[in-house]
């Protein structure tokens, strides 16, 4: 059905989104909680050789520690999709939960599919696509509102997470059918650097009350006026760390890990 530019539709988000990949001319966004490298390969498999050369490319994503060890997140195709636009950027936002596709702020697609096999081809997904010019400006006013409050993640940082958590799969492999004292201290190690490096990439953006703040604008614009007491269960929604109830600063120790020291 399509009614005043809003088409509803049943057919898999691969079949609805691949002439929107390969429309796109100067800007494609992209938001998804999950990303796999058949989704990967899909959008470069559809973009077109005048993107690939001049494009911009925006990737919101959920790089939570649990997403990269189960494999549901995968950072080497979100650095693989650095080779199909002139212009790219990956931000990772903990708590993603929204599946948006827009190409040149002229077509976007809501949904409940991910950027993997399954949210493309082989689950029951359903959405809309909409090509009203206002409607869709307005999409991606509040998608990029959504990346405003994650953090700028670098191919460096990708791959770097992509080797740390793909020991720490490996490791809870192992850990399932053997189950010694030894893969289980070496699992929680793989573990916690896994949790640091994601938490580093969160305090990268720079001092936390920069994103605290942005945090605070973005609630207060999208709930109305609240009490602090009000205010600091919807910033843990947003993100766990920044509901720290001391003052949390930003520390680098010797070995270069970063660390959150909360002082009263």
């Amino acid at each position: 059905m399509d009614l005043n530019g809003i088409q509803t539709g049943r057919a898999p988000l691969g079949t609805t989104l691949a002439p929107v990949v390969a429309g796109a001319t100067t800007e494609l966004v992209i938001c998804s909680p999950f990303v796999s490298q058949d989704g990967g390969d899909f959008v470069a498999r559809h973009a077109n050789g005048s993107f690939i050369a001049n494009g911009t490319i925006v990737i919101l994503s959920n790089l939570s520690p649990r997403n990269l060890i189960h494999g549901v997140t995968d950072p080497a195709a979100l650095h693989s999709l650095s080779k199909i636009a002139a212009n790219y950027q990956v931000r990772h936002l903990p708590r993603l939960h929204a599946k948006v596709y827009i190409a040149d702020r002229s077509r976007a697609i809501i949904t409940s599919g991910n950027l993997t096999n399954g949210g493309l081809f082989a689950n029951i997904e359903y959405g809309i696509a909409v090509r009203e010019k206002a409607l869709v400006e307005r999409i991606a006013a509040d998608i990029m509102e959504y990346a405003s409050l994650g953090a700028v993640v670098t191919q460096t940082q990708l791959l770097h997470l992509n080797k740390i958590s793909n020991e720490a799969t490996e490791l809870s492999k192992k850990q399932e059918t053997a189950g010694s004292p030894s893969l289980r201290r070496r699992l929680a190690a793989a573990l916690r650097a896994t949790n640091d490096e994601v938490l580093k990439i969160r305090l990268f953006e720079g001092p936390i009350h920069g994103v605290f703040s942005r945090t605070i604008l973005y609630l207060l614009k999208i709930h109305g006026p609240m009490t602090t007491k009000q205010m600091h269960p919807r910033i843990q929604e947003i993100d766990t760390w920044l509901g720290c109830d001391e003052w949390c600063s930003r520390a680098s120790s010797p070995s270069g890990r970063w660390t959150l020291n909360c002082a009263p």
